[in-house]
This record gives C-alpha cells, structure tokens and sequence, in this order.
C-alpha cells in the first residue's frame, strides 16, 4: 500500500461584505492503491503575517475509489473586526497575507491513519470604509429671511477598487444646529484610490431657523459640523454583498461668502 497525495486545486471567496469574507479552499487528494480509502477528517491553522488567527477541524468520512481522486472542501469565515482587532496594520494594507496550513487525515488498509500535510499561501481584499468629510460650504446668497447655499462633501474612496453609495441618507450639524438632511437617490460612483466631492445646494429659511443662524452664516469665523447618516455601498468585486453602514464625522470647515 501506498501513502495517497494531497495537492491544492483551488481557492474562492464565496461572499464578501464589510464585516466578514467567506473562504472555500479545495485541495485534491489521489489514491493510487488498488483498493478504495477513505478521508476522515481534517484540520487547518489559518495564519495572517504567520501568527495564527483561526484554527478549525471537521470530520469528513468520505470514500475514494481505487486509483480515484476526491476534492476536500475547507471553509473559512473572517471577521474583520476580529482581524483589526488582532492585527492593526491590516487598516493601512490593501491585502490580507495569508497562509493555511491543513492536515488531511486518512484511512488506508494496511497502513492506517495517514495524515497528509499542505500549506497554502495567497491574499485576500480588504475592504475599507468610504471616508466623508465637509470639503467646501458657500454661500450664494443671503438675506434676513433666507439663505441659499452650496455645500461640498468629500467622499474618499481607499480601496483599490471603485465603490458605489446607494440611497445615502444625511444629516448635518453647524456649530451645534441641525440646519441640514438630506438624501442622495441616485448612486455616487467613486473610483479606486480617488476622493469625489459632491455638491449639493441647500436653501434655509432664516425665519425658522432664527437669527443665531443669520450670525452664524454671515460670520467669517470657521463652523464646526458634524456629518452623520448611513448608506449601502456596493464595490466592484463579483463576489461581494451589499451592505449597509453608517457614518459619523465631526471637523470644521470655513465658509465662503460670495453674497457680500
């Protein structure tokens, strides 16, 4: 009798989202005996930059033929939150470094359990968050009544693939004030490694809003603003699900006043 082989056949990512990436790795094992074994089980260490993160091992009980060949499916399921949490510099890469050592376990007559070792080594995407700022606030047009104004949002894109944000909901606060919401009802396409600013027009009824925010709008000091809301972003990866995640950014912007 002979030690059967094992070699890796190959690797895809079956679902991907901003949370999680499922794996399927297949390795092929040939027997070249006479007689039919049998795969009992096997086991795997998933390493990133060579430390362990996930280890996992599943019973199998399948039957090779004589001289045949059989597939071994291995899955494994990251949690992104858990990786950061293990590996930091992960948020500054565009690729995860991985290898997974398996163990494949046998049956064979005569020799009895004989465990078959293989590495396999290879890369999976990162999947980084849109990052959204206010870039630019104009003021048009400015009156003791109403206002008229053109506000510039900043959405960067650092994957290295293009995003899309759909159905992006948002509201904004100036110097404490809810003055803005809003929502985008077409999609904002953004291409990899780039920054698009949107601009968006906003109308204020200063009656409403009263005269803090008169002052505010005709003052020449810069504004603090927080942006918030949520979106569904999609990339340009087959394999990837859309999700849904929210957004929160607080910073100052400088407000240019072209109704002087």
């Amino acid at each position: 009798m002979e030690k059967p082989s094992v070699s890796f056949s190959d690797y895809k990512i079956t679902d991907l989202s901003l949370d999680t990436a499922d794996l399927l790795f297949d390795f092929k094992v040939e027997n070249p005996n006479p007689v039919a074994i049998e795969i009992k089980n096997y086991a795997y260490d998933f390493q990133i930059d060579q430390q362990s993160f996930l280890q996992g091992s599943q019973v199998a009980n399948t039957s090779i033929d004589a001289s045949g060949e059989s597939i071994v499916q291995v899955p494994v399921t990251l949690e992104f939150d858990d990786l950061v949490q293990s590996f930091r510099s992960l948020l500054s890469q565009d690729e995860i470094n991985y290898s997974i050592d398996t163990i494949i376990g046998t049956e064979v007559p005569i020799l009895g359990l004989v465990e078959l070792p293989i590495t396999h080594d290879g890369t999976v995407p990162v999947v980084k968050l849109p990052k959204l700022n206010i870039a630019s606030f104009r003021v048009d047009d400015l009156s003791i009544s109403k206002a008229s104004l053109m506000l510039g949002i900043e959405i960067a894109n650092n994957n290295i693939f293009g995003i899309d944000l759909n159905n992006m909901n948002y509201s904004i606060d100036l110097n404490g004030l809810s003055v803005i919401e809003g929502q985008f009802t077409e999609a904002i396409q953004i291409e990899e490694k780039s920054t698009l600013i949107v601009e968006v027009p906003v109308e204020f009824n200063l009656l409403q809003l009263g005269m803090s925010a008169y002052r505010m709008l005709n003052s020449n000091n810069p504004m603090e603003y927080n942006i918030n809301g949520n979106s569904n972003i999609g990339v340009d990866l087959p394999y990837f699900k859309s999700s849904s995640f929210d957004f929160n950014q607080a910073g100052t912007v400088t407000l240019t006043n072209l109704s002087r």
